[in-house]
């Protein structure tokens, strides 16, 4: 057969041509933008369009039946998978994935029929015949099977879809959506138009091959118009992100140019202020402690004074919790806003709320306030949250300028301390700089110094220092009791959050006095051995971090060095001021034995040794069974002292004297044993400590000491007193014995005295043996010599006289008893 040139073998390749290179282009596109679906669908739609006409053209080229058989199935396959291909492209068109229902039903129903056109002949009869169109010439025209009207309503219905998604889109503009309704309308008519041709119900002629080829020009000039537009848009956008960029540069350069904390959260507020071009600006701060957001900053609004919002409440406080941006349109009416009252008094109206990140942690809350319903754009919120960025940055380096600033000053501080310590030996100075050195390091600060006392049972309070570190409370406690206790009991650190709820504490009248919340304490410790202890208290909760305990730890450490080298060196002062004592009152001994003059050095010494304000000397009388009030330290205080003799076991000093044991007294009011309290109180006493003083188990004296304060006595401080009272004891002695030899010299020299008055010659009578007084008077030898000495007579008769005398009386006697 020879049919003369057909038209479309010569129309076709062009066609075919350009379908080509559409296909290429828009598979490059896809290929290097994955995420633009039009393109891949366009693509796929160029290629399969590309299939169609070259299969059209097969048909209207070959003289070869079976060829044209085959080319007809081709092209209906084709035509077929054009469905499925139409609907994903439509989809791609406006912008949103395709239904996957749509899809799968359109994919499963091109299947079943283009299975129809390749299995048997219900769709393609294998038979041709020659035909003559007006547009085609002549071919070998492929005969249609029963079945093949039926795709007909498929088609229809496939349009339909995707005309009603085109109507229902918003992301075209109006006449886009237009152009592109028509443009189905006029692909649906080809469409039908060649599905009749084909079924040979009219012989108008095929022209889906200029639809395809139609269809897929405009899709390509929309698909460059659309990335003209975006290009466009692009650079509009890149214009204006850099005016953005370059107001952010400057804003950031402004925030970031210093790093004092309170400036740059003020310059954070102004600039937001400017750029929003809004002037109601706050600023709030997250406080992890507390839980809450604390106001640091505001421009051009008011705020209660120290407002606070906690964690989840209110606009801020869900914005810190979140970490998201919140936009709320109309503040004055809505509950959840706790300044409404002050918005409606200042006409704001709306609140946005930006999030102010330091890496992924939240650190505060940026808020602006309109004074009318003003939106803000998707590109307005990113400017701003940008900023925010921006100003965490700042408020971050801030605080690590200040941590740093802070940090330096504190090793100064710890320098200059370590130094002051090593300046004074003297005890009560060295507890006094650490804790101003303390308070110095975490101003403002409760800081106070606990000392071990000895035997390592007791603690007490030996220094102070900081906001009303004055204020009473307890001043002495066990080891293992309170916050301080628990600190020596474990010789370990202790931070607690908030003393004021913990159940250790002793103090809380003072703690709440002072207003002090959040405590860290740490022990002194020397080698194995416990000093004391050292707390700081902070009037605002704070966290401790690690860095300050160790710090407190290192502050600790010299204090405990300096403390005992302190008491090394006050032990040697007191062991030397007690030596001189001793060596003073041996030398008294030595060089005095007036007994009140010893009893008054003695009382003066011992006084000065105990700290006590007055010294008494009780000199016991044993065969009064009494004490006697003799020598004072202070005859001052002590010369309106009404008692002036007791008895033994009167009192408590006759308790001392019939015992015989030291006692000690805290309170003397609490003792029924004590007499005269008046005396006490008028003198502002209160403690009391007596001790007998004895010599050989002998009783000389009672020395008591009374003072303001709680005696505390060392065992060295008792072994001293031990000694001081033994020499005491011998300097009384001594005085005591010193005073009988010269009364019994006194008599001795009186007696001599009046044995002189006897020398020399005495008027005497030769008989009787009378002599003659002064007086002129004869008095018996007896009477005269008894007068004028200790002498006193006692009558015998000497054994001469006895001879002489006392012999022939006797015998005279004897002889007239017997008579005549």
């Amino acid at each position: 057969m020879n049919f003369p040139l057909n038209p479309l073998a010569i129309v076709l390749p062009p066609l075919m041509g350009a379908v080509a290179c559409l296909a290429i282009g828009h598979l490059g596109l896809w290929l290097g933008r994955r995420a633009d679906h039009l393109s891949l669908w366009v693509g796929a739609w160029c290629v399969n369009t590309l299939v169609f006409i070259g299969s059209h053209y097969v048909q209207v080229t070959t003289e070869d039946g079976a060829r044209a058989v085959l080319a007809g199935r081709w092209a209906w396959s084709s035509a077929l998978v054009m469905i499925p291909l139409l609907i994903g492209v439509t989809h791609a068109l406006v912008g949103e994935r395709p239904s996957r229902r749509a899809l799968l039903v359109a994919s499963l129903l091109s299947a079943v029929l283009i299975a129809g056109v390749w299995i048997g002949e219900a769709m393609i009869a294998n038979r041709w015949y020659v035909r003559t169109d007006r547009l085609s010439g002549v071919y070998l025209a492929v005969a249609p099977g029963p079945l093949q009207p039926l795709a007909l309503p498929y088609i229809l219905a496939a349009f339909a879809y995707c005309m009603r998604v085109m109507a229902r889109a918003r992301s075209l503009g109006v006449w886009e959506r237009r152009i592109f309704l028509g443009g189905f309308v006029v692909y649906a008519a080809m469409a039908v138009n060649d599905a009749l041709h084909a079924a040979r119900i009219i012989e108008s002629g095929r022209v889906f091959d200029f639809a395809f080829v139609g269809f897929a020009v405009g899709l390509t000039y929309f698909h460059a118009r659309r990335y003209n537009r975006v290009q466009s848009h692009l650079e509009e956008e890149v214009a204006a992100r850099t005016t953005e960029l370059a107001g952010l540069v400057r804003a950031g350069r402004i925030v970031l140019g210093g790093l004092d904390l309170d400036a740059t959260l003020t310059r954070i507020v102004e600039e937001a202020a400017r750029i929003a071009g809004t002037p109601h600006v706050k600023l709030l701060l997250v406080d992890k402690d507390l839980g809450i957001l604390r106001l640091v900053a505001i421009a051009g609004a008011t705020a209660p004074k120290d407002f606070t919002v906690p964690f989840g409440q209110s606009y801020s406080g869900t914005v810190a919790a979140t970490g998201e941006p919140m936009f709320i349109g109309d503040t004055q009416n809505d509950p959840l806003n706790l300044l409404a009252q002050r918005d409606r008094e200042q006409g704001i109206r709306t609140y946005l709320g930006l999030p102010v990140r330091f890496g992924s942690e939240v650190v505060g809350v940026l808020t602006l306030n309109t004074e009318s319903a003003r939106p803000w754009t998707p590109d307005q919120l990113a400017f701003l949250g940008s900023f925010a960025d921006v100003a965490a940055v700042a408020i971050g380096n801030a605080r690590l300028y200040a941590a740093a600033t802070n940090q330096g000053r504190r090793l100064a501080a710890l320098a200059d301390l370590t130094q002051s310590l090593t300046s004074t030996l003297a005890l009560d100075q060295v507890l006094d700089r650490v804790v101003q050195q303390a308070v110095a390091l975490f101003e403002p600060a409760v800081a106070r110094l606990w000392l071990v006392d000895e035997g390592g049972q007791t603690l007490s309070l030996r220094a102070h220092a900081g906001a009303k570190a004055e204020a009473g409370g307890v001043v002495r406690m066990a080891v293992g009791e309170g916050l301080m206790g628990s600190i020596a009991a474990s010789r370990t650190s202790l931070v607690v959050d908030d003393v004021q709820t913990d159940s250790r504490i002793r103090n809380l009248g003072r703690i709440r006095a002072e207003g002090t919340i959040s405590f860290a304490g740490v022990p002194l410790v020397l080698g194995d051995r416990i000093l004391g202890t050292l707390g700081l208290a902070l009037s605002k909760r704070h966290q401790f971090a690690a860095e300050e305990v160790g710090l407190l730890q290192t502050l600790a450490g010299h204090a405990a060095v300096a403390i005992e080298n302190a008491r090394l060196y006050q032990a040697l002062e007191e062991r030397l001021a007690r030596q001189q004592a001793l060596t003073r009152l041996t030398r008294l001994i030595s060089g005095s034995l007036d007994t009140p003059t010893v009893l008054a050095e003695i009382s003066r010494a011992a006084a000065r040794i105990m700290d006590s304000p007055l010294a008494l000397f009780w000199v016991a009388d044993p065969a009064g069974n009494r004490l006697l009030f003799s020598e004072s330290s202070d005859p001052v205080l002590a010369a309106d002292f009404p008692l002036r003799e007791m008895r033994f076991d009167e009192g408590i000093i006759g308790w001392i004297a019939t015992h015989r044991q030291p006692l000690v007294v805290a309170d003397v009011y609490k003792d029924p044993r004590f007499k005269a309290l008046d005396w006490w109180r008028r003198h502002g006493l209160k403690s009391f400590y007596g001790l007998p003083v004895m010599l050989e188990g002998v009783l000389l004296a009672v020395l008591t000491f009374n003072s303001r304060r709680a005696f505390d006595l060392s065992p060295a401080d008792q072994d001293f007193l031990d000694s001081f009272v033994a020499q005491a004891a011998l300097a009384i002695h001594n005085a005591t014995l010193f005073e009988a030899e010269a009364a019994a010299r006194r008599d001795v020299e009186r007696a001599l005295a009046q044995v002189k008055q006897l020398h020399g010659m005495l008027p005497i009578c030769a008989y009787c043996k009378k002599i003659r007084n002064d007086a002129n008077y004869w008095e018996t030898i007896e009477g005269y010599i008894g007068e004028r000495s200790a002498a006193t007579f006692s009558h015998g008769i000497c054994p001469e006289c006895r001879d002489k005398v006392l012999g022939p009386e006797m015998e005279r006697w004897k002889r007239s008893q017997q008579g005549p």
